[in-house]
């Protein structure tokens, strides 16, 4: 009995963490063309790096399927409508090695309307110490608006020179004016904004 135990209590570790790669969406991303997209366009959805025939469920914002199962290496929606898309795929095959074999993966795209832009907020940070540490990563500082899908890489500069850590950001001694920008999911590319630290309060040295 002990031992079938251990056999039952392994195979559960398996199917809980092929679960967990599909949740956490590690296995793989999609490739969307033309970039960033918009209702109007007619988009093309595939699986980066991966040219093999896959299994692609989608929903439409209003909620009924986008036809039924498709087995094709990708899948074009033309005249795509704004709102929420829901995707599911899974590379079928050749199937992708362990542990993402036999994975399905879902994403979410929020298509825009032709007047809507991924965009960032400036802001002004006020209350700030010197040496104080800051996630700059934080939706307080870096303010987005519009995003299509995930994931965001963020892009952040002080006079050109990129901020190699922004997520333990240390406060200037000094007002300080940080150039930021992001890339959504779909490669919608921001605007660039400005974060500025104003007059941060200065450590005082005994």
């Amino acid at each position: 009995m002990r031992k079938l135990y251990f056999i039952l209590l392994a195979i559960s570790f398996l199917l809980n963490t092929k679960n967990l790669f599909s949740q956490a969406q590690s296995c793989f991303s999609l490739n969307y063309s033309p970039a960033c997209v918009q209702q109007g366009q007619n988009v093309t959805i595939s699986i980066n790096g991966y040219s093999g025939t896959s299994v692609w469920t989608i929903t439409q914002p209003n909620g009924t399927p986008f036809g039924p199962p498709s087995f094709l290496p990708n899948i074009t929606i033309p005249n795509i409508v704004a709102g929420t898309w829901i995707i599911t795929v899974q590379p079928f095959f050749p199937a992708l090695p362990p542990p993402c074999n036999n994975v399905s993966e879902t994403f979410t795209i929020d298509v825009l309307a032709p007047n809507q832009n991924l965009t960032v907020s400036n802001n002004i940070l006020n209350s700030l110490c010197e040496n104080e540490e800051i996630n700059l990563l934080d939706n307080s500082i870096t303010q987005i608006n519009n995003i299509t899908a995930l994931p965001i890489t963020y892009f952040y500069s002080i006079g050109g020179i990129p901020i190699t850590n922004p997520s333990e950001f240390y406060t200037p001694n000094t007002s300080t004016t940080i150039d930021v920008y992001v890339v959504d999911g779909t490669n919608c590319v921001s605007n660039t904004a400005s974060i500025t630290i104003l007059n941060p309060t200065p450590n005082n040295i005994v």
